[in-house]
């Protein structure tokens, strides 16, 4: 069942509570309303995720001790509780990535680019494109540029130089240099894609 939060007035976490425990006493409310409060059905067993864990650690965590969620706090050192994650949500994230690397290295492989900077639409609104790096991206990694946060779109492929001819990294390592004999395949909405285009 699902976990609940139990916290302080300060909002510092103190223990969960499983709905299998509060459902044990449902049947008696009315004898023990006054009885009982949160932190007597609460476990001190539990763990939580800072902001700085990766969905892996929190799978990791749900599944040492059996839980459906986990509190989130501020940060490693603290108890102040931001809220939950689920295990359903990072499972369904994770689904969305994996539909999205999959789309996206089927589109990088199965699009064969021959015209200059040409441009391919397959959603309203929606389009592949393959450009020069725009000046301000050459010698800086995908990863420090920050490409898809900061221009919404996503590097699906780069052709790339090299002495034996043109190689084509499909979805590349976020940790690769751009050089100024690149040319980058790109998705996102037109008007991103174009600002990309311009971009000095």
């Amino acid at each position: 069942g699902r976990e609940f939060p139990v916290v302080d007035h300060g909002g510092n976490i103190k223990g969960v509570i499983e709905i299998n425990t509060i459902k044990d006493y449902l049947f008696e409310k009315d004898s023990l309303q006054n009885l009982l409060i949160a932190q007597d059905l609460s476990s001190a067993e539990f763990d939580t995720v800072s902001q700085e864990d990766n969905c892996q650690a929190a799978l990791d965590k749900m599944r040492k001790y059996d839980f459906e969620g986990l509190p989130v706090v501020e940060s490693h050192n603290s108890k102040k509780i931001i809220g939950m994650i689920w295990m359903n949500d990072i499972q369904d994230a994770y689904q969305k990535e994996i539909d999205r690397r999959e789309l996206t290295s089927n589109l990088a492989s199965s699009i064969t680019m021959k015209e200059e900077e040409p441009q391919v639409h397959f959603m309203e609104g929606y389009s592949i494109a393959e450009i020069k790096p725009p000046p301000s991206f050459i010698g800086h990694s995908i990863r420090e540029l920050n490409i898809r946060a900061k221009y919404g779109v996503d590097v699906l492929s780069i052709k790339t130089m090299e002495k034996k001819g043109e190689k084509i990294k499909v979805i590349p390592n976020p940790g690769y240099i751009i050089n100024k004999n690149d040319k980058l395949l790109i998705a996102g909405e037109i008007k991103n894609i174009n600002v990309l285009r311009n971009l000095l």
